[in-house]
């Protein structure tokens, strides 16, 4: 699928995932069930309008690197008792990475291993990783209801981590576990969704290696 908001979002991966679950991505948003914040932030990201710091610095006053690894670099140089603001507290804050989609959601290592203790902690697994391409675009399976709910994992999470960067505070693998109970809450209604939702740490596990 030749959507540029694809292409900066899943680049080259996105041939391997199919178009089938291409398309259960761009259309996830539309689950009534959702929370609006929710499915707000999900049409953001798909269509190329979820703005993080890298392409903000073109239009306004933002400065282009990741929140959370400035933060961490901050957080370093306060111990080293590097003066605030002075030139070799400027010179490494430009050195952080800039926040592109592909970084905050995937290179970042805070991001990294908050999604991957996450992903242990649902599957009851242990030093596990995501596997790339499930991570950014969710499983593969038969049941195209098993698909949507790898996809809303996914992306549960990476609204987590968005809430955060907009909080300006470190994410963390409890809150992203407690944010995520939430989600488990909401598709339990009904009973809909409730085969899934027992299937999650299955699916989970699935998309770790």
């Amino acid at each position: 699928m030749e959507i540029a908001s694809a292409i900066t979002l899943w680049g080259n991966d996105r041939h391997n995932m199919g178009r089938t679950l291409v398309e259960l991505n761009f259309g996830i948003w539309k689950i009534s069930r959702l929370e609006a914040g929710f499915k707000n932030f999900i049409f953001k990201l798909l269509h190329g309008r979820l703005y993080l710091n890298q392409a903000l610095s073109h239009f306004t006053n933002v400065e282009p690197y990741c929140t959370f690894c400035a933060n961490e670099e901050k957080r370093a140089m306060r111990a080293e008792n590097i003066v605030e603001g002075g030139r070799e507290w400027t010179e490494r804050l430009n050195r952080a990475p800039h926040e592109s989609i592909k970084h905050f959601f995937w290179e970042c290592p805070i991001t990294r291993r908050v999604i991957n203790g996450f992903g242990n902690r649902i599957s009851g697994t242990h030093g596990l990783v995501f596997k790339k391409s499930e991570w950014l675009g969710g499983l593969q399976d038969y049941s195209v209801r098993n698909m949507q709910m790898s996809i809303l994992v996914v992306q549960y999470v990476r609204y987590y981590l968005y809430n955060s960067r907009c909080r300006h505070k470190q994410p963390t693998i409890p809150q992203s576990l407690y944010e995520f109970d939430a989600l488990v809450r909401l598709m339990r209604l009904g009973g809909k969704w409730s085969e899934q939702v027992e299937d999650i740490p299955i699916l989970v596990a699935r998309m770790m290696e």
